[in-house]
This record gives C-alpha cells, structure tokens and sequence, in this order.
C-alpha cells in the first residue's frame, strides 16, 4: 500500500513504484519533521545556510540539505564521513 507521496522516513518519498531519497528540505518538510510552524523553519535554514556558506558552501535559499539537517538536529553523520 502506497503512501501519500511521503513515506515516514526521513528524506524519503515515493515515486512510482519505489522510495527515493530527496537531497534537500524546504520549510514544508522541517515543519513537518519537527512539528515547528514554517516561520521557525525558515529561521532554522536561514541560520544553517548561513553556517554551510561560512565553511565554503554553496547554499539554495529556503532549502537545506537533508545531510546536513540530519547532523544538526539528530547528530546523525551521513554515511561515508
């Protein structure tokens, strides 16, 4: 049985037939994940893209990358680091 275009796991979503890993969380989504209204979300990826620019980064406004968030709020690494 298929979700609504959003499996329980973090940063991952349905398409077609298979579960695939998104790069990138907006507003939406960490609202979501941590129950806080869009307002504080933005406020969130303002300040780790303001983090992610001081080390050299490149950054997308209103978006963060889901590693990244991971690490931040769950001090979970992504595999390979």
């Amino acid at each position: 049985m298929k979700q609504n275009n959003k499996s329980a796991g973090l940063g991952k979503y349905w398409k077609g037939d298979e579960t695939v890993s998104k790069q990138v969380y907006t507003a939406k989504d960490i609202s979501e994940i941590l129950g806080v209204s869009e307002s504080k979300s933005y406020q969130y990826i303002r300040q780790m893209n303001s983090e992610l620019e001081e080390k050299g980064f490149l950054i997308a406004r209103g978006r963060v990358p889901v590693a990244y968030f991971q690490e931040r709020f769950f001090g979970i690494k992504a595999a390979g680091d």
